[in-house]
């Protein structure tokens, strides 16, 4: 007796009499709003863009990968997560290059 009087009270079944009601007061199914697919104009835009993004992906990765068979982004002698500027004079240049002198890929 518990057990049927606790699920009587339960919000999905109060939420599904609550629609069952409503469905049921529908005179005309007409009222009922139908659901409409996007014409072919307004997909065209959606469709272009998941394109591009493809693409533009596509490249990021390839670039990526190439970056990182031809080992060319290893010459890094400081990373900053902010970024830096680079050297402005000489002094700043010779110390960056004596910098780069120490890793393998010199």
């Amino acid at each position: 007796m518990l057990r049927s009087i606790a699920f009587t009270r339960s919000p999905s079944l109060q939420r599904f009499q609550r629609l069952s009601t409503t469905l049921r007061s529908v005179e005309n199914a007409e009222s009922i709003p139908k659901f409409t697919y996007a014409t072919q104009a307004e997909q065209r835009p959606v469709a272009f863009w998941l394109l591009g993004m493809s693409g533009l992906i596509f490249g990021m990765v390839s670039v990526g990968g190439i970056t990182r068979l031809t080992r060319s982004g290893l010459s890094m002698t400081d990373w900053k997560l902010q970024g830096s500027l680079p050297p402005l004079n000489t002094e700043q240049w010779i110390v960056e290059f004596e910098r780069y002198k120490k890793f393998p890929e010199y």
